[in-house]
């Protein structure tokens, strides 16, 4: 419930003042449904359901991700182009992204053995630490379904997994390039 009407707010660039006014309560309000501490009343839901064309089901039910798509749906029932700078997108990327470090990392320590090379890390363990990436992903994972992410923490995760990324495939890069000779043809090529 709470990322629905953070999603909501997004949306719709909102406050929390500003939708609080919009369904008749109090900024403090929408702040406890938003941190999880309380739950929708169905008067309000009823209210946000008209003022924004999604249902009371998608505003009480913990369907997150229903909800969302139907939030960022056009009259035609399309996505609209908001729909990938929402919270559920961001949330979803940066899943996608822990996994492929951790692919990456898989791939640089298999292709190493493989090669019979010193698999090196380097670029990885320096962004690892400076970002302090293994404790930031267990946080993150920790976080019962991401209800007490708010949109800063949100961003902080997505720019931190987002350089560890850029380290990891540099490493991956560099240990498969050098073993291929890949940049001596890349520069010598006619």
């Amino acid at each position: 419930m709470s990322n629905i009407l953070k999603e909501i707010r997004k949306k719709h660039s909102l406050t929390q003042t500003e939708l609080a006014e919009n369904l008749g309560i109090t900024r403090s309000a929408i702040a406890q449904i938003e941190s999880g501490k309380n739950n929708i009343s169905l008067e309000v839901a009823k209210k946000a359901s008209e003022l924004f064309g999604i249902t009371v089901d998608d505003l009480v039910n913990n369907d997150y991700s229903n909800a969302v798509f139907n939030i960022y749906q056009n009259e035609s029932g399309k996505l609209t182009d908001d729909f990938y700078d929402s919270y559920y997108m961001m949330l979803t990327t940066i899943n996608l992204n822990i996994d492929q470090i951790e692919v990456a990392k898989h791939t640089i320590s298999r292709f190493a053995e493989d090669k019979k090379l010193n698999a090196r890390f380097d670029n990885y363990e320096r962004a690892a630490k400076i970002f302090n990436y293994e404790v930031l992903k267990s946080q993150f994972q920790d976080v019962k379904s991401n209800e007490k992410l708010n949109s800063k923490t949100i961003d902080n995760f997505s720019k931190a997994v987002n350089k560890v990324l850029f380290a990891v495939l540099t490493d991956l890069y560099d240990i498969t390039s050098f073993e291929y000779k890949s940049l001596q043809y890349f520069y010598n090529k006619e």
